[in-house]
Parts: C-alpha cells; sequence; structure tokens
C-alpha cells in the first residue's frame, strides 16, 4: 500500500513516496518520525486520493500539514521537534520512519527509511599531527580529486556533518578544529597551516575550495586575502569582519583589531537572544584597521551573493549601498571588464531572517566590499519584487534562518552557545528555511563543480532493501 522508492538513500537524494489500493476520494495521512536518542522530529501532510484510489507526494498538494504545496521532500524539509527533545536540542541522526494513516487515525502501513550522511565507499581519515586536527574524507582511488576544506564555525572544533555530505559529490573533503578542542588554544587561531596541509596530499588537486558558516564564514573570507591560489570560496552567513571579545584571529602574530561587539544592544525574547542589533551596531563602526582587507583578496576572485528573506524588503536610502562601477585600489573598472577577465571564483551567502546577523544589510556591505576592491559578483536573479539596488547585479534571497546546515536537516530555531552563556536564537520559519537547504545545498554542489572541476561520480554501494529500527530507539519513543 505505502511505497518508497529507495528505503536506503544517500541524505541528498530524493525519494519517492507513494500509496496505492486507497479507497478513492478519500483522504489519508502521511507522517513521518525522525528518530534520534533524546527524542523524535515529525511532520505529516493530508492527502487526498484520486479516482484510482492512488496518492503520490511528487505529484498531490496537502490539503493541510507541515508544508502546503506539492513536494516530493515536503515531509522531510519540514520535520519538525516533538516536546522530548529538550530545548534548543539539534538532530545528530538518520534514520526515519513513514507511516500512511487513514482519516479515523488508523494506521495502515509502514516502512523503515535509512539516509546516509557518509558514503559508504568513502574512505574517512582521522588527522591529528602536529597540532593539527581533523577528518578527510577521501574518495575511492588515487585521485588527484577536487578539495573542499571545511571551517568550523563558533565552537572551533571537528564538525563531520557537512564534510561528509560534500564528499558524496566526490569530492576530496577536510573538515578541522582549530580552537577549543584538546590541546588547542580556548579562542579562535589561524588556519593557514591547515590549508598548508592539505596542498602536501599526493591525492589532492591543485583546485582547493573553503566553504565556511557563521564564523567560518568570516574566516574563509579572511583566508582568501592570504591565500590567492585558492580557487573557490564559499561563505554562508559569515559576519562581514571579526569582533572583541570572542571572535579575534592573530595576524602576523599580534591579535587584530576589531569593534567591540556590545551585548546588552541584543533583544531577549523569552529567553532566547536575537543578536543582529548588536551586530549592526559593531558594524556601523567598522574602519579601514578593524575591517577584513578586501583590497589584498586577488583580483582573480569573483563573489556570488546569496540572501536568505522572510517575505520582501524595500531598502532605500542606505549609505553603505554600493554604487554601479566596481573599483580596485581607486581605479574604475567596467563590469564587462571584470566578468571577462579570467578569475577564481566565490560565493557568501546571507539570511534576511537571522537573528544573529541582519542579512540584507550584512551581505549588502560584503558585496560592497568586493565590488569597491575590483571583484566581479555573481548573482542569482531572485531578488524581492521591491527591493531597490543601484548596482549591476541584485542579490539572490533565499527564505531562512542562520543555521543552513544540511539538505532535510530539521530546522533549529536556537541553541545553546557556552562562549556567550545564552541561548542563541537563529531565526527562520521552518518549512521554508527547509526547502532553501535543499536548494541552497543544489547550488553548492554545482558552484563547486563549476570552479573545482566535476569530480567522478561515487559508484553505488550496496543498499538495504528492508530498514530495521533498533529495539533501542522503539523503546526511546515508547518512553512518554
Amino acid at each position: 500500500m505505502l511505497h518508497v522508492d529507495k528505503v536506503d538513500s544517500l541524505l541528498t537524494e530524493k525519494l519517492k513516496i507513494t500509496a496505492t489500493g486507497l479507497v478513492p476520494f478519500r483522504c489519508y495521512k502521511f507522517y513521518l518520525k525522525l528518530h534520534y536518542h533524546q527524542g523524535h522530529f515529525h511532520s505529516y501532510c493530508v492527502i487526498r486520493s484520486d479516482e484510482f484510489g492512488k496518492i503520490d507526494l511528487s505529484k498531490d498538494k496537502p490539503i493541510r500539514g507541515t508544508y502546503h504545496d506539492v513536494d516530493p521532500m515536503g515531509l522531510f524539509i519540514s520535520l519538525q521537534a516533538s516536546q522530548e527533545l529538550r530545548f534548543g536540542g539539534s538532530l545528530r541522526n538518520d534514520l526515519a520512519k513513514p507511516s500512511l494513516v487513514s482519516d479515523s487515525e488508523k494506521v495502515l502501513d509502514e516502512i523503515n527509511l535509512k539516509k546516509h550522511w557518509f558514503h559508504p565507499l568513502v574512505t574517512k581519515i582521522e588527522v591529528s599531527q602536529d597540532g593539527l586536527y581533523g577528518t578527510i574524507f577521501k574518495p575511492p582511488g588515487d585521485g588527484p580529486f577536487p578539495c573542499i576544506i571545511d571551517i568550523p564555525g563558533a565552537n572551533g572544533k571537528i564538525s563531520n556533518g557537512v564534510a561528509a555530505v560534500y564528499s558524496l559529490e566526490g569530492f576530496l573533503v577536510y573538515t578541522l578544529a582549530f580552537f577549543d578542542y584538546k590541546d588547542l588554544p580556548k579562542r579562535c587561531r589561524d588556519a593557514d597551516k591547515h590549508i598548508n596541509f592539505i596542498q602536501s596530499l599526493p591525492y589532492c588537486s591543485d583546485k582547493i575550495g573553503l566553504y565556511g558558516m557563521s564564523l567560518g564564514g568570516t574566516i574563509v573570507n579572511f583566508l582568501s586575502t592570504k591565500h590567492p591560489e585558492l580557487s573557490a570560496v564559499c561563505s554562508m552567513n559569515g559576519p562581514e569582519s571579526f569582533y572583541k571579545p570572542t571572535a579575534l584571529l592573530k595576524e602576523n602574530g599580534k591579535l587584530m583589531e576589531c569593534e567591540y561587539f556590545d551585548h546588552k544592544l541584543s533583544i531577549n525574547i523569552n529567553g532566547v537572544i536575537k543578536q543582529s542589533p548588536s551586530f549592526t551596531a559593531a558594524f556601523e563602526k567598522l574602519k579601514p584597521e578593524t575591517s577584513i582587507k578586501w583590497n589584498q583578496i586577488s583580483e582573480n576572485i569573483s563573489f556570488r551573493i546569496i540572501v536568505s528573506f522572510e517575505g520582501t524588503a524595500t531598502r532605500q536610502g542606505n549609505p553603505r549601498r554600493s554604487s554601479g562601477t566596481a573599483t580596485h585600489q581607486g581605479k574604475p573598472r567596467r563590469t564587462s571588464e571584470l566578468r571577462n577577465a579570467p578569475r577564481e571564483t566565490a560565493t557568501h551567502m546571507s539570511t534576511l531572517d537571522d537573528w544573529i546577523l541582519d542579512g540584507v544589510v550584512n551581505g549588502s556591505n560584503v558585496r560592497r566590499q568586493l565590488i569597491n576592491s575590483g571583484h566581479h559578483v555573481e548573482v542569482s536573479n531572485c531578488a524581492p519584487p521591491n527591493f531597490i539596488s543601484r548596482a549591476p547585479l541584485q542579490i539572490d534571497y533565499v527564505p531562512g534562518g542562520h543555521l543552513i546546515y544540511l539538505p532535510y536537516y530539521p530546522h533549529s530555531s536556537h541553541t545553546y552557545n557556552k562562549f556567550d552563556r545564552l541561548s542563541l536564537g537563529f531565526g527562520g520559519e521552518c518549512t521554508l528555511h527547509g526547502k532553501s537547504q535543499e536548494t541552497i545545498w543544489e547550488n553548492n554542489f554545482k558552484f563547486f563543480k563549476k570552479v573545482l572541476g566535476t569530480p567522478p561520480s561515487l559508484p553505488d554501494y550496496e543498499r538495504d532493501t528492508v530498514v530495521v529500527v533498533p529495539d533501542s530507539e522503539l523503546k526511546r519513543d515508547s518512553k512518554l
């Protein structure tokens, strides 16, 4: 009755979910439950069967549910935490169970699913040498492979999730820890040694890209000022500069000069902190000596900006908005000249419904800095209709909060930050944010393949035809 085309699949693979043999023109509920040891996540939709007693989630629109448009992965993009999950908790698991329920709430059929964040044929190599800690995800074969380096965010520790998913497309991927891990310093430190290390590997090609989210996004922008040999930089929701007292790096052996981040300007909403006013105030005071040295980035590096939003936005009279020409070291350059010049490429993404940053202002300021320092800015044509810009290129807007993590990763509205000792709000509406994660990752893959080159496709692995949820997970589900 209930059918899923791949019960065992990679995280990024879309599934086809259908139900047949139903009573025609009757409403049925599809329920998805994602198992996690701290409490499950769930989503649902109610859809009416057709005249043949069939429902196809890729074609049929829900009458009601956690998502509202036709979407084959609607149940996955709209997963929400149950009340079992602790306040601010997030997912670290990949098992799911969809069920088919009649309008009388009787369970008619159910199937267990498994989604892999990590391809079974990719080799995972732990790195621990000379003060370097990290994880390499190496595709099968001798290479050399185009490489993506994943720079962690505010916790500084190794986070294998993003790196594992990038490796699903055949890239060599390296993720690392650069502070607050084992014997490393408690605060930010330079990551140059990691770039030199990955360049020395015999199976790494000369096409290397950086990816960073949040503070990691700021760090990859900074590293691009020091490493002109990089081919691509992807910055997701990275603040436009570092700030004190919590986000500092050393440059030439000294702590860099930064603007002060005033926590008192943040807003407390039901115990969750909205930090965007503090960031806006800090970055309004930026001076050349407290800013990233954008003019030190190779002119051959171009940037594409993606900004997420909730609804439309009208921005007028912004004194920091960019003009219609791009300059480098005071010399005006025509946009056509920049487009035709050979170049490396980078991408910067921001979110408008971001409780950490003001996504529009932050993204626009980064774009302005890049254009004024003579760099081409590649953008997608998805701006809100009321957005006004004098610049020749628009900014791409997609809905979401600060934590654009992985495709089909349940939305986290807030989490506890041990450095600030409070619960930080991320923002974003669950389903819109989930859809943006799917779309952004598809575009990230395309971007890195375009710039670094498309790596060989990974061979398929032996997939399970039946997935059994461990008894321990079932027992946890029945604890309430």
